[in-house]
């Protein structure tokens, strides 16, 4: 994300990033200021990730 994040910057385009956080167990998340899209990676049939992406 870094060097995407340079790329846009060189065409003018701001963003802000974030180091990833890494959760467990119950866990909720705000969209105070942005819309968050959650992407769910299901794996070995029953495993899953699910990676949040705020989008403001």
């Amino acid at each position: 994300m870094g060097n995407t994040a340079t790329i846009f910057s060189t065409k003018g385009i701001g963003i802000d990033i974030t180091p990833p956080t890494l959760c467990s167990g119950n866990v909720s998340f705000t969209n105070n200021y942005s819309q968050n899209v959650c992407i769910p990676l299901i794996y070995d049939d029953s495993k899953f990730i699910e990676i949040n992406v705020a989008i403001k």
